[in-house]
Protein backbone atom coordinates (compact mmCIF):
# COMPACT_ATOMS: atom_id res chain seq x y z
CA UNK A 1 0.00 0.00 0.00
CA UNK A 2 1.47 3.35 -1.02
CA UNK A 3 2.27 5.95 1.62
CA UNK A 4 3.30 9.61 1.41
CA UNK A 5 6.94 8.77 2.24
CA UNK A 6 7.80 7.06 -1.07
CA UNK A 7 10.28 9.70 -2.37
CA UNK A 8 13.71 10.69 -1.16
CA UNK A 9 13.51 14.12 -2.78
CA UNK A 10 13.35 17.44 -0.94
CA UNK A 11 10.35 18.95 0.80
CA UNK A 12 9.39 22.13 -1.06
CA UNK A 13 8.16 25.11 1.00
CA UNK A 14 6.27 27.15 -1.59
CA UNK A 15 5.28 30.84 -1.54
CA UNK A 16 4.63 32.62 -4.84
CA UNK A 17 2.73 35.82 -4.01
CA UNK A 18 5.08 38.78 -3.58
CA UNK A 19 2.96 40.33 -0.82
CA UNK A 20 3.12 37.09 1.17
CA UNK A 21 6.82 36.32 0.87
CA UNK A 22 7.07 36.64 4.65
CA UNK A 23 5.75 33.08 4.75
CA UNK A 24 8.78 31.91 2.76
CA UNK A 25 11.11 32.69 5.65
CA UNK A 26 8.47 32.28 8.33
CA UNK A 27 7.89 28.53 8.17
CA UNK A 28 7.24 27.06 11.63
CA UNK A 29 10.53 26.60 13.48
CA UNK A 30 9.55 23.09 14.60
CA UNK A 31 9.09 22.06 10.97
CA UNK A 32 12.59 23.22 9.99
CA UNK A 33 14.08 21.70 13.16
CA UNK A 34 12.63 18.30 12.24
CA UNK A 35 13.97 18.49 8.69
CA UNK A 36 17.43 19.17 10.05
CA UNK A 37 17.13 16.51 12.78
CA UNK A 38 16.15 13.83 10.25
CA UNK A 39 18.49 15.09 7.50
CA UNK A 40 15.45 15.74 5.32
CA UNK A 41 16.41 18.07 2.48
CA UNK A 42 14.11 21.05 1.94
CA UNK A 43 13.92 23.91 -0.53
CA UNK A 44 12.36 27.34 -0.11
CA UNK A 45 10.71 28.10 -3.44
CA UNK A 46 9.55 31.62 -4.32
CA UNK A 47 9.07 31.58 -8.10
CA UNK A 48 7.10 29.67 -10.71
CA UNK A 49 10.15 28.83 -12.79
CA UNK A 50 11.90 27.32 -9.76
CA UNK A 51 8.77 25.33 -8.87
CA UNK A 52 8.38 23.88 -12.36
CA UNK A 53 12.05 22.91 -12.34
CA UNK A 54 11.68 21.16 -8.97
CA UNK A 55 8.59 19.25 -10.12
CA UNK A 56 10.20 17.94 -13.30
CA UNK A 57 13.69 16.93 -12.22
CA UNK A 58 14.53 13.80 -10.23
CA UNK A 59 14.32 12.92 -7.47
CA UNK A 60 10.84 14.37 -7.37
CA UNK A 61 9.94 16.31 -4.20
CA UNK A 62 8.90 14.23 -1.23
CA UNK A 63 6.16 16.80 -0.58
CA UNK A 64 5.14 20.35 -1.44
CA UNK A 65 3.83 22.59 1.33
CA UNK A 66 1.87 25.52 -0.12
CA UNK A 67 2.24 28.46 2.28
CA UNK A 68 0.22 31.15 0.49
CA UNK A 69 -2.97 31.33 -1.57
CA UNK A 70 -1.40 31.70 -5.02
CA UNK A 71 -2.90 28.33 -6.01
CA UNK A 72 -6.32 29.99 -5.80
CA UNK A 73 -5.29 32.87 -8.07
CA UNK A 74 -5.88 32.67 -11.87
CA UNK A 75 -2.52 34.41 -12.30
CA UNK A 76 -0.77 31.23 -11.14
CA UNK A 77 -2.97 28.68 -12.93
CA UNK A 78 0.03 27.04 -14.64
CA UNK A 79 1.67 26.39 -11.27
CA UNK A 80 -1.61 25.17 -9.79
CA UNK A 81 -2.10 22.72 -12.65
CA UNK A 82 1.51 21.50 -12.31
CA UNK A 83 1.01 20.89 -8.58
CA UNK A 84 -2.20 18.95 -9.22
CA UNK A 85 -0.41 16.77 -11.79
CA UNK A 86 2.43 16.24 -9.30
CA UNK A 87 0.02 14.98 -6.63
CA UNK A 88 -1.98 12.90 -9.11
CA UNK A 89 1.22 11.22 -10.28
CA UNK A 90 2.25 10.19 -6.76
CA UNK A 91 3.38 13.32 -4.91
CA UNK A 92 2.14 14.76 -1.61
CA UNK A 93 0.60 18.22 -1.80
CA UNK A 94 -0.44 20.07 1.39
CA UNK A 95 -2.03 23.51 1.75
CA UNK A 96 -0.70 25.08 4.94
CA UNK A 97 -1.14 27.98 7.30
CA UNK A 98 -0.57 30.93 4.96
CA UNK A 99 -3.13 29.57 2.52
CA UNK A 100 -5.93 29.48 5.08
CA UNK A 101 -4.90 32.88 6.42
CA UNK A 102 -5.45 34.67 3.10
CA UNK A 103 -7.86 32.74 0.89
CA UNK A 104 -11.51 33.76 0.42
CA UNK A 105 -14.33 31.20 0.74
CA UNK A 106 -15.29 31.38 -2.95
CA UNK A 107 -11.66 30.93 -4.01
CA UNK A 108 -11.35 27.87 -1.79
CA UNK A 109 -14.52 26.33 -3.20
CA UNK A 110 -13.30 26.81 -6.79
CA UNK A 111 -9.96 25.15 -6.02
CA UNK A 112 -11.46 22.18 -4.19
CA UNK A 113 -14.42 21.65 -6.49
CA UNK A 114 -13.43 22.71 -10.00
CA UNK A 115 -9.65 22.19 -9.90
CA UNK A 116 -9.24 19.19 -7.59
CA UNK A 117 -12.63 17.52 -8.07
CA UNK A 118 -13.12 17.13 -4.31
CA UNK A 119 -16.38 17.63 -2.37
CA UNK A 120 -14.56 19.74 0.21
CA UNK A 121 -15.84 23.29 0.70
CA UNK A 122 -14.99 26.36 2.80
CA UNK A 123 -16.32 26.19 6.33
CA UNK A 124 -16.23 28.38 9.43
CA UNK A 125 -13.54 30.68 10.80
CA UNK A 126 -12.93 30.96 14.55
CA UNK A 127 -10.96 29.40 17.40
CA UNK A 128 -12.26 26.22 18.97
CA UNK A 129 -10.95 22.89 20.26
CA UNK A 130 -10.49 20.07 17.75
CA UNK A 131 -10.21 16.37 18.56
CA UNK A 132 -8.35 13.59 16.77
CA UNK A 133 -10.80 11.23 15.12
CA UNK A 134 -11.16 7.60 16.15
CA UNK A 135 -9.38 4.93 14.17
CA UNK A 136 -12.71 3.58 12.93
CA UNK A 137 -13.46 6.76 10.96
CA UNK A 138 -10.22 8.23 9.63
CA UNK A 139 -8.18 6.18 7.15
CA UNK A 140 -5.13 5.89 9.39
CA UNK A 141 -3.39 3.62 6.88
CA UNK A 142 -2.14 6.72 5.05
CA UNK A 143 -0.92 8.66 8.10
CA UNK A 144 0.35 7.34 11.42
CA UNK A 145 -1.64 8.63 14.43
CA UNK A 146 1.10 7.75 16.93
CA UNK A 147 2.21 10.86 18.76
CA UNK A 148 -0.47 13.13 17.31
CA UNK A 149 -2.14 15.22 19.99
CA UNK A 150 -5.55 13.98 21.16
CA UNK A 151 -7.00 17.52 21.07
CA UNK A 152 -5.83 21.08 20.61
CA UNK A 153 -7.21 24.60 20.31
CA UNK A 154 -6.65 26.55 17.09
CA UNK A 155 -7.88 29.64 15.27
CA UNK A 156 -8.83 28.03 12.01
CA UNK A 157 -10.47 28.35 8.62
CA UNK A 158 -12.12 24.94 8.75
CA UNK A 159 -13.54 23.05 5.80
CA UNK A 160 -16.72 21.01 5.43
CA UNK A 161 -18.05 18.12 3.34
CA UNK A 162 -14.89 16.15 4.09
CA UNK A 163 -15.61 12.40 4.31
CA UNK A 164 -14.87 10.94 7.77
CA UNK A 165 -12.10 8.81 6.23
CA UNK A 166 -10.19 12.01 5.38
CA UNK A 167 -10.81 14.12 8.52
CA UNK A 168 -8.00 13.96 11.09
CA UNK A 169 -9.32 16.57 13.53
CA UNK A 170 -12.91 17.76 14.08
CA UNK A 171 -14.76 19.64 16.82
CA UNK A 172 -16.82 17.66 19.33
CA UNK A 173 -20.19 18.32 20.93
CA UNK A 174 -18.36 20.15 23.74
CA UNK A 175 -16.45 22.50 21.42
CA UNK A 176 -17.46 26.17 21.58
CA UNK A 177 -16.25 29.45 20.12
CA UNK A 178 -13.16 30.51 22.09
CA UNK A 179 -12.84 34.27 21.93
CA UNK A 180 -12.18 37.27 24.15
CA UNK A 181 -14.82 39.18 22.18
CA UNK A 182 -17.59 36.88 20.95
CA UNK A 183 -19.72 34.74 23.30
CA UNK A 184 -19.07 31.00 23.08
CA UNK A 185 -22.59 30.42 21.73
CA UNK A 186 -22.46 33.22 19.13
CA UNK A 187 -23.27 30.45 16.66
CA UNK A 188 -23.11 26.66 16.96
CA UNK A 189 -19.90 24.78 16.21
CA UNK A 190 -20.40 22.25 13.39
CA UNK A 191 -18.91 18.92 14.51
CA UNK A 192 -18.69 17.79 10.88
CA UNK A 193 -16.15 20.45 9.89
CA UNK A 194 -12.44 19.68 10.05
CA UNK A 195 -9.23 21.65 10.61
CA UNK A 196 -6.89 18.94 9.24
CA UNK A 197 -7.79 16.79 6.24
CA UNK A 198 -5.72 14.27 4.31
CA UNK A 199 -6.77 11.99 1.46
CA UNK A 200 -5.55 9.83 -1.38
CA UNK A 201 -5.45 11.81 -4.63
CA UNK A 202 -4.82 9.80 -7.77
CA UNK A 203 -1.53 8.00 -7.13
CA UNK A 204 -0.56 10.53 -4.47
CA UNK A 205 -1.96 12.47 -1.56
CA UNK A 206 -3.56 15.82 -0.83
CA UNK A 207 -3.84 17.55 2.54
CA UNK A 208 -5.21 20.74 4.07
CA UNK A 209 -4.64 22.47 7.40
CA UNK A 210 -6.83 25.42 8.33
CA UNK A 211 -4.87 26.61 11.37
CA UNK A 212 -3.86 30.23 10.69
CA UNK A 213 -1.37 30.61 13.55
CA UNK A 214 0.99 27.69 12.91
CA UNK A 215 0.20 25.89 16.17
CA UNK A 216 2.77 23.23 16.99
CA UNK A 217 0.13 20.49 16.93
CA UNK A 218 -0.64 21.36 13.32
CA UNK A 219 3.07 21.09 12.55
CA UNK A 220 2.99 17.56 14.01
CA UNK A 221 0.14 16.74 11.59
CA UNK A 222 2.17 18.19 8.67
CA UNK A 223 5.07 15.92 9.51
CA UNK A 224 2.80 12.90 9.87
CA UNK A 225 1.39 13.56 6.39
CA UNK A 226 4.81 13.08 4.82
CA UNK A 227 5.88 10.23 7.07
CA UNK A 228 8.43 12.10 9.16
CA UNK A 229 8.76 11.69 12.95
CA UNK A 230 7.28 14.41 15.12
CA UNK A 231 8.08 13.24 18.65
CA UNK A 232 10.53 16.14 19.00
CA UNK A 233 7.76 18.71 18.45
CA UNK A 234 6.24 19.83 21.76
CA UNK A 235 2.47 20.16 22.10
CA UNK A 236 2.53 23.66 23.49
CA UNK A 237 -0.83 24.91 22.25
CA UNK A 238 -3.14 22.00 22.93
CA UNK A 239 -5.16 23.36 25.85
CA UNK A 240 -8.76 24.51 25.30
CA UNK A 241 -9.29 28.19 25.77
CA UNK A 242 -6.02 29.47 24.36
CA UNK A 243 -7.08 32.77 22.85
CA UNK A 244 -5.40 34.90 20.23
CA UNK A 245 -5.49 38.65 20.79
CA UNK A 246 -5.15 40.05 17.29
CA UNK A 247 -4.88 43.71 18.22
CA UNK A 248 -2.66 45.57 18.87
CA UNK A 249 -0.25 43.86 16.50
CA UNK A 250 3.01 45.65 17.25
CA UNK A 251 5.28 44.76 20.16
CA UNK A 252 5.01 48.14 21.88
CA UNK A 253 1.23 48.05 21.63
CA UNK A 254 1.02 44.55 23.08
CA UNK A 255 3.24 45.55 25.99
CA UNK A 256 1.10 48.59 26.71
CA UNK A 257 -2.08 46.53 26.50
CA UNK A 258 -0.71 43.88 28.86
CA UNK A 259 0.29 46.48 31.43
CA UNK A 260 -2.95 48.42 31.28
CA UNK A 261 -5.89 47.55 33.55
CA UNK A 262 -8.25 47.80 30.56
CA UNK A 263 -6.79 45.47 27.89
CA UNK A 264 -8.15 45.55 24.38
CA UNK A 265 -8.88 42.52 22.21
CA UNK A 266 -10.33 42.09 18.73
CA UNK A 267 -11.50 39.09 16.77
CA UNK A 268 -13.03 38.05 13.47
CA UNK A 269 -15.30 35.01 13.10
CA UNK A 270 -17.39 33.37 10.40
CA UNK A 271 -19.99 30.62 10.21
CA UNK A 272 -20.11 28.79 6.87
CA UNK A 273 -22.81 30.17 4.62
CA UNK A 274 -22.60 33.58 6.28
CA UNK A 275 -20.29 36.58 6.15
CA UNK A 276 -17.47 37.55 8.50
CA UNK A 277 -18.15 39.28 11.82
CA UNK A 278 -15.70 41.67 13.47
CA UNK A 279 -15.64 42.76 17.08
CA UNK A 280 -13.61 44.42 19.81
CA UNK A 281 -13.62 44.53 23.60
CA UNK A 282 -11.91 46.99 25.94
CA UNK A 283 -11.50 46.15 29.61
CA UNK A 284 -14.77 45.55 31.43
CA UNK A 285 -16.94 47.23 28.83
CA UNK A 286 -19.33 45.07 26.77
CA UNK A 287 -17.94 43.90 23.42
CA UNK A 288 -18.99 45.56 20.19
CA UNK A 289 -19.39 43.40 17.11
CA UNK A 290 -21.31 43.04 13.87
CA UNK A 291 -20.92 42.20 10.16
CA UNK A 292 -17.40 43.23 9.16
CA UNK A 293 -18.59 45.56 6.39
CA UNK A 294 -20.71 47.46 8.96
CA UNK A 295 -17.99 47.72 11.61
CA UNK A 296 -15.44 49.73 9.60
CA UNK A 297 -15.12 53.06 11.34
CA UNK A 298 -17.63 52.11 14.04
CA UNK A 299 -15.13 50.88 16.60
CA UNK A 300 -13.13 54.09 16.33
CA UNK A 301 -9.41 54.64 16.81
CA UNK A 302 -7.48 52.75 19.48
CA UNK A 303 -7.30 54.46 22.89
CA UNK A 304 -4.43 56.84 23.52
CA UNK A 305 -2.64 54.50 25.91
CA UNK A 306 -1.94 52.14 23.01
CA UNK A 307 0.03 54.92 21.29
CA UNK A 308 2.38 56.16 24.03
CA UNK A 309 4.38 59.36 23.87
CA UNK A 310 7.69 58.82 22.05
CA UNK A 311 9.53 60.79 24.75
CA UNK A 312 8.01 59.68 28.06
CA UNK A 313 5.74 56.70 27.35
CA UNK A 314 2.61 58.32 28.78
CA UNK A 315 -0.73 58.49 26.96
CA UNK A 316 -0.46 60.58 23.81
CA UNK A 317 -2.67 63.46 22.73
CA UNK A 318 -1.06 64.30 19.40
CA UNK A 319 1.11 62.82 16.66
CA UNK A 320 3.72 64.07 14.21
CA UNK A 321 1.73 65.86 11.51
CA UNK A 322 4.39 65.15 8.88
CA UNK A 323 4.85 61.37 9.03
CA UNK A 324 1.98 60.49 11.42
CA UNK A 325 4.02 57.57 12.75
CA UNK A 326 4.98 58.74 16.26
CA UNK A 327 2.94 60.17 19.12
CA UNK A 328 3.50 62.70 21.88
CA UNK A 329 1.80 63.78 25.09
CA UNK A 330 2.22 67.43 24.13
CA UNK A 331 4.14 70.00 22.12
CA UNK A 332 6.98 70.19 24.67
CA UNK A 333 7.96 66.54 24.26
CA UNK A 334 7.51 66.68 20.49
CA UNK A 335 10.00 69.57 20.37
CA UNK A 336 12.35 67.74 22.74
CA UNK A 337 12.33 64.60 20.58
CA UNK A 338 12.73 66.36 17.23
CA UNK A 339 16.54 66.10 17.24
CA UNK A 340 16.12 62.30 17.16
CA UNK A 341 12.93 61.97 15.14
CA UNK A 342 14.00 64.27 12.29
CA UNK A 343 16.51 61.64 11.11
CA UNK A 344 13.70 59.24 10.16
CA UNK A 345 10.68 61.52 9.70
CA UNK A 346 9.28 61.38 6.18
CA UNK A 347 6.04 62.80 4.86
CA UNK A 348 3.30 60.19 4.63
Amino acid sequence: MSTPSNSNGPVVLLTLLKDQLNYLNGSPKELIDTFELTSQAFVKCGSESQLLDLLTKKPHPRAVFVQDNAVSSPEFSSSTNALIRYANDGGTLVLGWGYANNVLPDQMDILFGMKLGLPWRAGSYFRTTFHRQERGAMDWSIVKPDGLTASFSAKSFSIRQVPPTSALYCPSSTSVIESLVFPEDFFPVDVHETVVAFTRFGKGFFGYTGDVNAETDTTKAHLAMIGLPHDNVPSTHNLPGRFTVNYPADEAGRAAAAAHPFPIASDVVRQHGDGFYQGTKIGGWPPRYGPIEEMEGVMGPPPAWLNPCQACGKASTMRCSRCRNVNYCGAAHQKQDWKHHKRVCQAS
